[in-house]
């Protein structure tokens, strides 16, 4: 894993990637004018690139550029604004001044539309390349995109696994604990999605996950899914509302308080 910069370098991006080199102990490579195919094929198979269309790109070797962009939060906040709907945070029952532990961080969409409404965020990103992209592309859209630096400024980001924080967080230290393992969603079309998962942890929910989600959660447990998983996790003991059910998919859900 190495670290360069666009191909036409500028003395900023230069400073970015040396700087991210040394915090990160990852070896910084001069570009020189090379692909970054030629890069991955005869200098090293994943390649983080500064540049200044996104802040930070990765690569690797026979799969797509990888980088942060807000996916379909900007369509659902505009939705929420129409007085529509929004199904996750309807399953949530996300409100103004509410905590929310995103576990399964993605693209930041969930995050950003629970910021809209008022929530307060730690997102957990285990894979470090997706995290590393989305803490330098939170920087690129706080400087390049203020209409949307108060939404991350309620965001905590974090790269660790989602189980090794639940085990150390307070009992009912969050309102809501959420899931969205990105592998499960096989039925999200973005391409944004579909791209990321090259960067992404292939991991799914566990019986010491509700465990401990059920313990730090003080409201609810919210978990989104695919139909396959139905039976699995109603087994585990979530609920599943014809409300929260939409054609593709659903929020599977244990509740702690009377609604």
């Amino acid at each position: 894993m190495i670290i360069t910069t666009a191909f036409d370098e500028t003395p900023l991006l230069l400073k970015q990637a040396k700087q991210l080199a040394d915090e990160f102990s990852i070896e910084f490579v001069s570009r020189n004018k090379r692909t970054i195919k030629a890069m991955l094929e005869s200098v090293d198979s994943q390649i983080f690139v500064t540049n200044s269309l996104r802040g930070l790109s990765f690569y690797e070797l026979g799969k797509e550029e990888v980088f942060f962009h807000p996916n379909m939060a900007k369509q659902r906040i505009n939705q929420l604004k129409n007085q529509r709907i929004d199904s996750m945070i309807q399953a949530c029952g996300l409100e103004t001044g509410m905590t929310f532990f995103d576990g399964t961080a993605g693209l930041l969409a969930d995050s950003l539309v629970a910021s809209f409404v008022g929530a307060n965020i730690t997102a957990c990103e285990k894979s470090f390349p997706l995290y590393l992209i989305l803490r330098e592309g939170i920087k690129f859209y706080q400087e390049n995109h203020p209409e949307m630096a108060k939404l991350f400024e309620r965001i905590t980001l974090i790269h660790k696994d989602n189980l090794e924080v639940l085990k150390k967080l307070p009992d009912e230290s969050f309102d809501v604990v959420y899931f969205d393992f990105m592998f499960d969603s096989t039925i999200q079309t973005s391409i944004g999605i579909q791209v990321i998962k090259s960067a992404a942890c292939a991991d799914w929910l566990s019986q010491v996950h509700v465990k401990e989600a059920l313990r730090v959660a003080k409201r609810c447990v919210v978990v989104k899914s695919t139909f396959h998983r139905k039976e699995e996790l109603l087994d585990l003991g979530f609920e599943i509302r014809k409300e929260n059910t939409k054609k593709r998919f659903f929020f599977a859900r244990m509740v702690k308080v009377n609604e």
